[in-house]
């Protein structure tokens, strides 16, 4: 962006200050560096600043000594930049080596007059799907399982005790 702050007489206006402002799409507005170069006056826009797609106004306003003198506003589009919009026509081809990628699941390229039949097709035999759900097992989880844990717990301290009783360490 070039801007240039000029007089009545079209003589450069020198002492001239300039602020520049980018309203996005979604309404926020962004302030933009402007820098003096000789007679005129620029500023840049990152690429980030404008990465997503809309409507753009960029609002720049003079001043000299405090007086607005000039202002200026523009518009312009930010287009999708979208590699999958980019070309909206079909391509045969990739559809086929689509298709041929996905043969071992069962897929094949369709022609569009015969789409009808593969909606009937899936109606006759609808896909069937196994789920496994995976089983864990903890200790104590069932009541079997915890009977059988304090039992044993039980008699190794039984027998633990019974021993110490026989040999005369209690």
């Amino acid at each position: 962006m070039k801007l240039r702050a000029v007089t009545a007489d079209q003589s450069a206006a020198d002492d001239a200050v300039v602020q520049a402002r980018l309203i996005k799409p979604d309404g926020t507005v962004e302030g933009i560096a402007i820098g003096r170069s000789g007679e005129q006056f620029t500023g840049a826009i990152d690429e980030a600043t404008t990465a997503v797609p809309g409507l753009y106004r960029l609002e720049a306003i003079a001043a000299r000594g405090g007086q607005t003198i000039g202002q200026s506003e523009r518009e312009f589009v930010v287009m999708d930049r979208d590699r999958e919009k980019a070309n909206p026509a079909a391509n045969p081809d990739q559809i086929v080596r689509l298709a041929n990628e996905t043969k071992a699941f069962g897929g094949r390229k369709i022609d569009p007059e015969r789409f009808g039949d593969l909606l009937d097709e899936i109606n006759a035999n609808p896909p069937t799907s196994k789920i496994e759900v995976p089983t864990t097992w903890r200790l104590g989880q069932t009541l079997p399982d915890a009977t059988a844990y304090l039992l044993l717990l039980v008699v190794l301290l039984t027998t633990e005790w019974a021993l110490r009783k026989k040999w005369g360490m209690i």
